[in-house]
């Protein structure tokens, strides 16, 4: 199988080797933030985010359920792109049933799981929606693990008394409003991925309202 050349391997080991010397506490030099000279930004993060909404919204047409969405799985090529990756728990919304059975078959990724999937082995585009809220936070915490201080044998008794995590500090508002959305209680009321795409392409399109202007006399 030929695959294309993802040069900057999984987000999560991006976020991670890319915000260890752009800590605010830290006096770095900018060049020296990494080898590629990438340096992360407000808008880049959300574009990664962006980026991952739409290849959901894809599968999501296809009708295939990804079941392992994580920032582990998404894989970044040349361009800064973000691409979903590793379908070996997905499976189409034919074949639910089987994927109930491997629910009880497969070791899980407990962490990035909704409630109803976790719990009584329910999946469907909601829950990977679910799983797509966990990925924003992985996002906004600059590729922490997410429920922090939580093992995660703790993380399906958390969830199960109905509490949910909290988005990272630094994460504005309106980003905090998405990922709340994506862990509704009721499934339904969670927000389409193809609707998620189009807000986050609001927020981009306002970060560009004001541009930099060099004026020639």
């Amino acid at each position: 199988m030929v695959m294309e050349y993802m040069p900057h391997g999984n987000l999560r080991d991006f976020l991670i080797l890319h915000s260890m010397k752009q800590d605010d506490e830290t006096e770095v030099d900018q060049n020296e933030c990494s080898q590629d000279g990438v340096i992360l930004t407000d808008n880049q993060m959300v574009q990664f985010a962006r980026d991952v909404a739409n290849g959901m919204a894809f599968l999501a047409r296809q009708e295939v359920i990804h079941r392992d969405l994580a920032a582990r799985n998404v894989l970044i090529d040349a361009n800064l792109t973000c691409k979903v990756s590793d379908f070996g728990l997905a499976c189409h919304v034919t074949d639910l049933e089987m994927a109930k059975r491997f629910h009880h078959e497969t070791p899980l990724p407990v962490r990035w799981m909704a409630p109803e999937a976790l719990l009584r082995g329910i999946y469907s585009q909601m829950s990977d929606v679910w799983s797509f809220g966990v990925v924003m936070w992985e996002i906004a915490s600059r590729g922490e693990k997410p429920y922090p201080g939580i093992s995660a044998k703790d993380v399906v008794i958390f969830l199960k008394d109905g509490n949910k995590m909290v988005p990272p500090r630094s994460c504005e508002q309106k980003i905090c409003n998405i990922m709340n959305s994506c862990w509704e209680e009721t499934p339904d009321q969670r927000p389409k991925f193809e609707d998620l795409v189009e807000k986050f392409d609001n927020i981009l399109d306002v970060e560009h309202d004001y541009l930099l202007l060099k004026f020639v006399h």
